[in-house]
């Protein structure tokens, strides 16, 4: 952290004359997400958020992406951190058959990440809770698979009305 401009690059004529500015950071150094600190001239601080983005359709064509701010809570920033790469991961891997349903494995997803299963697990909840991912409820962990959640029928609708406000 610095003083007032510091911070920014460029004059500090121009550090001075802005009002509020917006620092995003990345968190962690595997693509964990991006920290966004906003920093007001006559206001106080205030807590910092995550920025994240969510996509549905092949990765070369989405047929949507929202992008969330939402606060960044330290007992959440350990489940958060392998996130956003589980989910494109989930998006992107291939499904493995199961006696209860197709989807992906714990243990893809750690060697694809090179992380331990408990982190992947630890995300893999968070998605769940997020509502983003979910799994094919094996009752055995060797049978056990996830998956992208389909959107809503909110989204679905939503998306439909900016298809035709498109057209």
């Amino acid at each position: 952290m610095g003083r007032g401009s510091q911070e920014l690059g460029g004059s500090y004529v121009l550090g001075a004359w802005a009002e509020q500015s917006v620092y995003l950071e990345p968190i962690g150094r595997r693509g964990g997400g991006t920290s966004v600190d906003v920093q007001a001239k006559d206001a106080a601080a205030t807590t910092s958020m995550r920025l994240r983005w969510e996509s549905e359709g092949p990765a070369h064509a989405p047929l949507w992406v929202r992008l969330h701010l939402d606060d960044l809570k330290p007992d959440q920033a350990p489940r958060e951190k392998h996130a956003d790469q589980i989910l494109q991961l989930l998006a992107s891997l291939p499904p493995e058959p199961s006696p209860s349903g197709p989807g992906v494995t714990v243990k893809a997803l750690s060697e694809a990440l090179r992380i331990s299963p408990a982190t992947t697990r630890r995300a893999l909840r968070f998605l769940a809770e997020k509502g983003l991912c979910a799994s094919n409820g094996a009752p055995s962990t060797k049978h056990l698979r996830y998956f992208c959640a389909s959107p809503t029928n909110d989204q679905k609708d939503a998306h439909a009305e900016s298809v035709e406000l498109l057209k």
